[in-house]
């Protein structure tokens, strides 16, 4: 995954119904708030740092792990 590519969130692997991402960069020091994001949500991925991307999903930007989004293969 790169920035510019599209994305979408997976399915849990768990009987949640939503997938969790941050509001502010998870391996930074202090509180991170949590954000829901439903599953196959399709969003823009804006920057990548470690396991970690900000995503753009429609007027919300979300910290989320890379292995909770796959990439959309656009034609």
């Amino acid at each position: 995954m790169k920035p510019g590519d599209l994305t979408v969130t997976l399915q849990p692997s768990y009987n949640h119904m939503m997938q969790r991402g941050y509001t502010n960069y998870p391996e930074e020091y202090g509180f991170h708030r949590s954000v829901y994001v439903v599953p196959d949500t399709i969003g823009i991925i804006l920057e990548k740092r470690k396991k970690f991307c900000r995503v753009l999903f429609i007027d919300r930007e979300v910290w989320m792990e890379e292995d909770k989004m796959a990439v959309m293969n656009c034609i």
